[in-house]
């Protein structure tokens, strides 16, 4: 019965705009274009064609009529919403050629737009344009935390993400909230996006939160806290370096270093060692690794003129310690410095025949190594008299 009513409702709209035009006059032969209508159904964006919408989203049709001889005699439109008519068409503006009908909807449905066009003549155009209204997606908000605890004074990032409802959002707001002692405290709201993220460092408390709140376009509002984050006291960390196996080191030549941790909020997230060598104060590609609560690093630098040994550590906490060893030398290669004493003698002789006899190192095993035929051995012994002592 619906449809019959609306079918005949629409037949009576289109009888009247066709009332009268038989008997138009015009010169002999002429035909005027025929009248066109560019009707374009959108939501918010007037440039993004629709035909869906949501539960509170405010629909606007536009439409462009040219063609025929404007101006026009009459424009008219009308929804028909679940088969039933609703307010008909008023003009925005005085322009023939540019027409807009906005219509905010309340519950699901079918809502079908109809735009009629008549010149002063003989032509009439109908255009149409279809949306389907549903229920929107219920408002979401989810909240992610760079890390599960934060040490006091430490930073801690959170992301944020606002979905559903009807967008765009005309609010959104977040706040960081703070628990000490039974008590509960927050800063003051701040105004964000739909897709955002902040930084926070606690500076006292036991635990923290986020809370996001938001206000879509239907004026439904939504607010969520996240899970609350432990706040842990940092706990000193212990970093023992123990002495560089050699106060110096020659280019090639190998050196140790040696540490233990303790202490801080276990267990550790990591614990990293980094030899740095420096050239004129700058710094050159380092050598690093993951490291135990104990151990041993060995290197052999190949450039630079001094080496930094360090060691970094993050605890349960995410609370990070480092500590570095004094920067020692590096020295260039010369020859029979077994010793590595900045001279070439007799106890660069001793250290070379200590090697060979006893298996004893010496500070520089590149030095010993005096003919550059990389083994230590007699041979060597024989370059250092030879070309050193003039023996």
């Amino acid at each position: 019965m619906r449809k019959f009513v609306c079918a005949l409702l629409t037949g009576a709209l289109l009888l009247a705009l066709c009332a009268g035009t038989a008997g138009a006059s015009g010169l002999p032969g002429f035909e005027p274009p025929p009248i066109q209508i560019l009707l374009t159904i959108v939501i918010q964006n007037p440039n993004q064609d629709k035909t869906t919408a949501v539960v509170g989203e405010t629909l606007t049709a536009t439409w462009l009529v040219f063609g025929s001889s404007p101006p026009y005699d009459k424009v008219s439109s009308f929804w028909i919403l679940d088969e039933a008519l609703a307010p008909s068409f008023e003009k925005v503006s005085d322009s023939p050629e540019d027409y807009v009908n906005s219509l905010t909807f309340a519950k699901p449905m079918t809502a079908r737009l109809v735009v009629l066009v008549q010149d002063g003549g003989s032509s009439l155009s109908v255009s149409s344009g279809t949306i389907t209204v549903s229920e929107p997606e219920q408002l979401s908000i989810a909240i992610t935390f760079d890390r599960p605890s934060v040490a006091l004074h430490q930073a801690i990032h959170a992301n944020w993400e606002v979905s559903g409802g009807v967008p765009p959002y005309k609010q959104v707001m977040y706040s960081w909230m703070l628990y000490k002692d039974g008590v509960y405290s927050q800063t003051p709201y701040a105004a964000t996006t739909a897709v955002g993220n902040s930084t926070f460092v606690p500076t006292e408390g036991e635990s923290l939160a986020l809370s996001v709140s938001v206000i879509d376009s239907a004026v439904k509002a939504k607010d969520v806290t996240s899970a609350w984050i432990p706040i842990l006291s940092p706990l000193p960390i212990t970093i023992k370096l123990n002495p560089l196996s050699k106060p110096a080191v020659t280019l090639g030549d190998i050196i140790t270093g040696s540490w233990s941790v303790s202490g801080g909020n276990l267990p550790y997230t990591s614990i990293r060692f980094q030899w740095l060598p420096l050239s004129g104060g700058q710094s050159l590609p380092a050598s690093f690794g993951i490291a135990a609560v104990e151990g041993y690093s060995s290197v052999w630098p190949k450039a630079g003129d001094q080496l930094i040994f360090s060691v970094e550590v993050v605890d349960a906490g995410l609370y990070t310690q480092s500590k570095s060893a004094a920067a020692i030398p590096i020295l260039p290669v010369r020859r029979g410095d077994a010793n590595q004493d900045g001279l070439v003698d007799l106890l660069d002789l001793v250290s070379i025949i200590n090697f060979i006899t006893l298996g004893t190192f010496p500070q520089s095993y590149t030095n010993a190594n005096a003919d550059a035929n990389d083994q230590v051995n007699i041979q060597d012994v024989v370059w250092v008299i030879n070309n050193t002592l003039g023996l």
